[in-house]
C-alpha cells in the first residue's frame, strides 16, 4: 500500500508540473519543466525497483494532459504554423519543394511562421506533406473564420501527433503488457509537451519504427517494408531503418535482409520519384548545413563541422554491432537513432520522438535510460525557449544550451562508443 502511495503521488506530481509547464512561461515554465523531468526519472527509477506504476493511473494521467495541451497553441515552436503553410502550398497547386513560402500570398499561416524558414523550401517527406495537405483541405472548407482556420489548423497536426502517442501506446502494450512502458512513452515530459503540444510530426515517424521493430521479429520483410514508411515523413529516418535491417541481416539472414531493403527501397524511390525525384530531395541536402545550437559542433574547438556525418555513421555502426544478436531490433533501431540525436549538427529536442516508442520495448537498457536522460536534459535546456528578467539566469541558461549541454553529449557518445565496444567484442562471431 505504501509502495502505491509513493508512486501515486509522484506520478500526481508530474502531471501538475507537466499541465503548469503547458501554461505557464518564463521561470514557472523552467522550474515547471525541471520538477517535471526529475519526477518522471524518479517513476522510472523506483519502477527499475519493481514498484508497480497503474496503467489506468498512466492513462488517466496521460488524457489530462493530451487535453490541457490541445487547448492551447504551441508556446516555444512555431513549426506547426510551416507544417500549415506547406499544406496550403500543396492544397493550392504550388510545389513546397520549389517554392518557398516567401513566394507566395501572406496568408494566416505563412504570417505565424518563424522568419527564417519562410525563405525555406520544405525538408519534410511526401508522406506528411499527404497528411498537411488533407489537414488543410479539411479546414479550408470548415464553415469558420479565418482566424478560427489557423486555431483548426493547430488542431489537426496537434490531433494526428496525439493519434500517433495513442498508436504507439496500443502496439506496446499488446506487445509487452508491461505498465512501464506506457507510462515511460506515455508521460514523458518531451513527448507531452515538446512534440504533441508543440503539435511536432516526430511520432509519426516514431509509430512506424516501432510498428516495423514488432513486425520485424517474425515477419522482417514486412516489418523493413513499414519501416520504410518512416522514410516518407523525414529522411532522416533512413538511419535507424538501416539499423533494423542491419539486425535482420544478423538475425534472420541476408535473404531476408536483402528481400525487405529492397521492398524498403522501391517503395521510398516510387514515392519519392512520384513528387519530383531530384528536386525533393534537394532542400533536405540543402538543410545539412544547419547547426543547432546545442549541437557538439557548436564548439568551436572540436573541429569541422564535415566530420559529423563521419562520426554519427562509424558510432552507429557501432552501436549496430553491439546489438546485433538482441531479441529484437528495438535497440538496433534507438542506438542507431541515439548516435545521430548525440552526434548530428542539427538536432531538436523533439527529434527524440523518432525512437522513443522502439527504445522503451527495452526501457531497463542502458541505452534507453541515456536516451531517456539525453531527451529530457535537451528540452529542458533547449527546448524551453525560456528568457529570463535576471540577466544573470539568461547567462546560466545560456551556457547551458552553448557549453555544457554538448558537453554532456561529448560523454555520452564516448559511453555510448564504449559500451557499444565492449558488447560487441564479448558476443560470438
Amino acid at each position: 500500500m505504501r509502495k502505491r502511495v509513493i508512486i501515486g503521488a509522484l506520478m500526481v506530481g508530474l502531471v501538475a508540473a507537466t499541465v503548469v509547464g503547458l501554461r505557464a512561461s518564463g521561470q514557472i515554465r523552467l522550474m515547471a519543466m525541471v520538477a517535471a523531468g526529475v519526477l518522471y526519472g524518479m517513476v522510472l527509477y523506483l519502477a527499475r525497483r519493481h514498484l508497480v506504476v497503474p496503467p489506468r493511473f498512466t492513462m488517466v494521467a496521460l488524457g489530462v494532459v493530451l487535453v490541457v495541451g490541445l487547448c492551447g497553441p504551441p508556446q516555444r515552436s512555431r513549426d506547426v504554423w510551416a507544417y500549415a503553410t506547406y499544406g496550403q502550398m500543396v492544397r493550392d497547386g504550388h510545389d513546397p519543394y520549389v517554392e518557398r513560402p516567401s513566394e507566395i500570398a501572406p496568408n494566416a499561416f505563412t504570417r505565424r511562421m518563424a522568419p527564417g524558414w519562410k525563405h525555406a523550401r520544405a525538408v519534410y517527406g511526401p508522406g506528411f506533406l499527404a497528411v498537411a495537405a488533407v489537414g488543410m483541405t479539411v479546414v479550408a472548407h470548415a464553415p469558420v473564420s479565418a482566424q478560427n482556420r489557423a486555431v483548426l489548423a493547430r488542431l489537426w497536426f496537434q490531433v494526428v501527433a496525439s493519434l500517433a502517442l495513442l498508436g504507439a501506446l496500443t502496439i506496446l502494450w499488446r506487445t509487452t503488457r508491461d505498465p512501464v512502458t506506457l507510462f515511460a512513452l506515455g508521460l514523458s515530459p518531451v513527448v507531452t509537451i515538446a512534440i504533441v503540444h508543440e503539435a511536432h510530426n516526430d511520432l509519426l515517424v516514431g509509430v512506424a519504427l516501432l510498428a516495423a521493430v514488432v513486425l520485424a521479429r517474425k515477419r522482417p520483410v514486412v516489418g523493413v517494408a513499414v519501416g520504410s514508411l518512416a522514410v516518407l515523413i523525414k529522411v532522416s529516418a533512413l538511419l535507424p531503418l538501416v539499423g533494423l535491417v542491419g539486425w535482420v541481416l544478423f538475425h534472420h539472414g541476408w535473404k531476408q535482409a536483402v528481400k525487405g531493403t529492397v521492398g524498403a527501397l522501391l517503395l521510398i524511390a516510387a514515392t519519392y520519384g512520384a513528387v519530383g525525384g531530384q528536386r525533393v530531395v534537394q532542400p533536405i541536402l540543402a538543410a545539412d548545413r544547419l547547426m543547432s545550437s546545442s549541437s557538439i559542433w557548436s564548439l568551436d574547438w572540436l573541429g569541422s563541422l564535415h566530420l559529423a556525418q563521419l562520426i554519427v555513421a562509424v558510432l552507429a555502426a557501432v552501436v549496430l554491432l553491439a546489438r546485433r544478436r538482441d531479441s529484437d531490433g528495438a535497440l538496433a533501431v534507438a542506438g542507431t537513432g541515439l548516435a545521430y540525436l548525440l552526434a548530428a549538427a542539427y538536432v531538436l529536442p523533439w527529434y527524440s520522438g523518432w525512437v522513443l516508442p522502439a527504445a522503451v520495448l527495452a526501457w531497463r537498457s542502458r541505452t534507453t535510460q541515456l536516451l531517456l536522460l539525453f531527451s529530457t536534459l535537451s528540452f529542458i535546456t533547449y527546448g524551453t525557449g525560456t528568457t529570463f528578467d535576471s540577466a544573470l539566469l539568461s547567462e546560466i541558461h545560456h551556457q547551458m544550451i552553448r557549453r555544457y549541454l554538448p558537453l554532456f553529449e561529448i560523454a555520452a557518445i564516448a559511453a555510448l562508443a564504449v559500451a557499444s565496444v565492449r558488447r560487441a567484442m564479448l558476443q560470438p562471431r
